[in-house]
């Protein structure tokens, strides 16, 4: 068992808690999503070498177990669609490896931790349907897997790991569906969803600048003030999503320019002014 690097059994009925068996391996991957586990994620787990854990989808409760903060190889934490609870720790931000990070559909509460900021390397972050507040960082780096440096894939290479090798599919929304995703389209997917939340303020100006973006959703929240003109910068959008909020002034005509864009909605809000031209990729929407 000391051997054991993989443990793969998602997609089946699985109960009762996470074995503590599991805390005495040196584990890279632990995939018990899709199953009707309970419990809290032990205390002892030691995931010092992990690099993926895919927990979504069970019946986990508790809080993020502060052992979790040792995992300075994770890239992958999916813990998604259970009744964890309390704040999103900060500690999450020295988990410097960290790409996928999806803790949607849970009870976690108060505010994104400022230290979201310090993950360069993520992709894809998912805190939607919880009961956040406060403002969103405005200082999110996201990128995707296809244009991180050499020297962060090089250090994976060399202990035996590619981090290109997703076998375990990432399940993001888009367009309002959720899409699973697996094999090589993973290092081409970015996106941010923080919709259904309590999130209140400005939509900052800085989103403007991930013009490797794919899918934004920052819909069914107290959001204020104007779209920011700056998001004509995200080239590559296929999915904005900006509705149930309270924006205002008016829609920047520069949007237009967006020659991907598939879906873009922005009702429910106080927006005023002439609505967009049917031109370009705007004139292909229905």
């Amino acid at each position: 068992m000391s051997f054991l690097k993989r443990i793969i059994m998602s997609n089946n009925n699985l109960e009762r808690t996470i074995p503590v068996v599991f805390c005495q391996l040196g584990l890279k991957l632990l995939d018990l999503s899709v199953n009707i586990i309970s419990g809290s994620i032990p205390s002892c787990f030691n995931p010092s070498r992990i690099r993926q854990v895919h927990l979504s989808k069970n019946r986990l409760r508790g809080t993020l177990p502060d052992v979790l903060r040792n995992s300075s190889t994770l890239v992958k934490l999916d813990i998604s669609d259970n009744f964890l609870s309390g704040s999103i720790p900060s500690w999450i931000g020295g988990l410097l490896n960290l790409s996928y990070l999806l803790l949607s559909k849970n009870n976690f509460q108060g505010e994104t931790p400022m230290e979201l900021c310090k993950l360069s390397h993520l992709s894809l972050i998912n805190l939607s349907h919880n009961n956040l507040s406060g403002r969103i960082p405005p200082c999110l780096k996201i990128t995707t897997l296809q244009d991180v440096s050499e020297d962060y894939v090089g250090r994976f290479m060399a202990r035996g790991f590619s981090i290109f090798s997703f076998n375990e599919p990432i399940e993001f929304p888009v367009k309002n569906v959720s899409n699973s995703y697996k094999g090589r389209i993973i290092p081409y997917i970015s996106g941010i969803d923080l919709a259904c939340n309590k999130l209140v303020a400005k939509i900052h100006y800085e989103f403007g600048n991930f013009y490797k973006l794919l899918v934004l959703n920052l819909s069914h929240n107290s959001l204020t003030g104007p779209i920011p003109p700056t998001f004509v910068n995200l080239m590559q959008i296929e999915s904005l999503d900006l509705s149930y909020n309270n924006l205002s002034g008016n829609i920047p005509y520069q949007l237009v320019g967006l020659n991907f864009q598939a879906y873009f909605i922005v009702s429910f809000n106080n927006l005023s002014g002439k609505t967009l031209p049917r031109i370009a990729q705007f004139g292909t929407f229905d």
